[in-house]
């Protein structure tokens, strides 16, 4: 019972050397011979009993026990056994020997079958970063379109952005890191070209604070996205590059730096700080697609330079045959940002038209399929802007295109909603013709508001009005 009580309660490691302890010491066989052939033959062996079994168990833990000559037997004739003590020491060292050997061949393996699919760090970190000292020197190393010819290897001079003619720059520092990234192709960063820049102090006039040059905390944010644009231009940093460049300058704003990477596989991202801000994009040559961000401080408008990004970015897609395959679209949302009253003297926000109905029911909506300004004007009375839309709830895009239906136009004066196309004649029918009409002979009327003439509209229809 003690021999299947210690077989039972022992690990797989050591049952051999328990059946081999147990049967010698307990049920030693009749012709073995005398006591001392016995113990020589049980030499290498470890005596088992109740008292010493915890002590083998405790102190076996890095042991590994070996049978030597074959598969062991309840007997004595298969020699002594042999015990390897394995160091913890020795267990860790092997395991990290055998952790590098894998990574060191893994790594060489990739490098040799794959030699192009990473850019190396000393290239990433050697990419040209400028200087005012070296505008002549920078160059963007790598370019490719968007069909895959054969410049991918060539060598081009991305341009550097220029100051307006008279315009004063103050003198900034330049602080930048570079962030070794595997989707990253190319790293440029072109710097202002300032000499064409006045000198701070040289104007007359330079004590007079004009109120449209106050930069107050808030600013004017100009998302727009278009579709349907050529792979080639989407995925080529110089022309992206230029067509950034001119947009700055013809909407008079001051470009210090841009900075741009050219993508693994396809695609541009270019960042550019502005005296005034900040703009920035991204590309998707596959679809065809430009996301651009725009922000400025100052009372520079941003809405006006709309026509201008579609022109610049808006570059269509055409067939083999030179045939134009499909319309570049634009989706935009404008918001004013910050705070203004407190900040600037005077300033009263029912008198920025940007700030009432037309911003925030109207130019704050992305989601337009179609939002385009038709007019802005200022008479003496009041600022007049009139936008055409379509809004996806209500019209969509091709029954537009196959005129099944008119996109919706709205007035707005002064900021606020007046009419629109589809709810000008329903309001104005029942606000003027009930009273008209309950009059046996109106000659003389008087319209009190109306601004947008409307009204005046409705009761000319009347032929006793003189």
């Amino acid at each position: 019972r003690h021999h299947k009580f210690i077989c039972r309660s022992r690990a797989i490691i050591f049952t051999q050397e328990l059946q081999r302890n147990l049967s010698s010491e307990m049920c030693p066989p009749a012709a073995h011979g005398s006591k001392d052939l016995q113990a020589r033959r049980r030499l290498g062996a470890t005596k088992l009993d109740k008292r010493s079994t915890p002590a083998l168990m405790k102190d076996s833990i890095y042991q590994s026990t070996v049978s030597m000559g074959g598969t062991h037997k309840n007997n004595d004739n298969n020699g002594p056994l042999f015990i390897i003590n394995l160091s913890p020491q020795f267990l860790v060292l092997t395991l990290s020997l055998a952790t590098v050997f894998a990574f060191s061949v893994g790594t060489m393996s990739r490098l040799i079958l794959f030699p192009n699919a990473v850019m190396k760090p000393s290239s990433y970190l050697n990419a040209p970063v400028a200087s005012p000292m070296m505008m002549d020197n920078l160059v963007d190393k790598v370019t490719k379109d968007g069909n895959n010819n054969s410049n991918n290897d060539a060598i081009r001079n991305l341009p550097s952005p220029t100051v307006s003619e008279g315009k004063e720059v103050p003198f900034t520092t330049f602080t930048t890191k570079l962030f070794h990234a595997e989707g990253a192709l190319t790293s440029s960063t072109i710097h202002l070209d300032r000499s064409d820049a006045a000198v701070p102090g040289e104007n007359e006039d330079d004590n007079v604070i004009d109120a449209d040059e106050l930069h107050l905390p808030a600013g004017q944010h100009l998302l727009v996205d278009v579709k349907n644009v050529d792979a080639a231009f989407l995925n080529s940093e110089v022309r992206l590059a230029e067509a950034m460049l001119e947009l700055v300058n013809e909407s008079k704003l001051t470009l210090l730096s841009y900075h741009c990477h050219a993508l693994v596989p396809i695609g541009v991202s270019c960042a550019g700080v502005l005296l005034e801000s900040h703009v920035a994009f991204h590309t998707w040559p596959d679809k065809g697609v430009i996301a651009m961000d725009l922000f400025t401080c100052g009372a520079g408008l941003l809405i006006p330079v709309l026509p201008m990004i579609k022109e610049l970015f808006g570059i269509p897609t055409y067939d083999a045959f030179g045939v134009q395959m499909s319309e570049p679209e634009m989706v935009w949302s404008h918001k004013l940002r910050g705070f203004r009253e407190g900040f600037s003297p005077n300033y009263k926000k029912h008198e920025n038209p940007l700030e009432q109905d037309m911003s925030q029911y109207h130019l704050s909506r992305h989601g337009l399929d179609t939002k385009e300004k038709l007019l802005s004007a200022k008479t003496d009375f009041q600022h007049v802007d009139i936008y055409e839309e379509i809004d996806p709830r209500y019209v969509s895009q091709a029954s537009v295109e196959k005129s099944l239906s008119q996109p919706e136009k709205i007035l707005f004066l002064d900021g606020v909603q007046q009419s629109s196309r589809y709810g000008d004649a329903a309001y104005h029918e029942a606000l003027v013709h009930p009273a008209m009409l309950a009059h046996p002979n109106p000659k003389r009327v008087a319209i009190i508001g109306g601004g947008e003439g409307a009204t005046l509209r409705e009761v000319l229809k009347h032929k006793t009005v003189e």
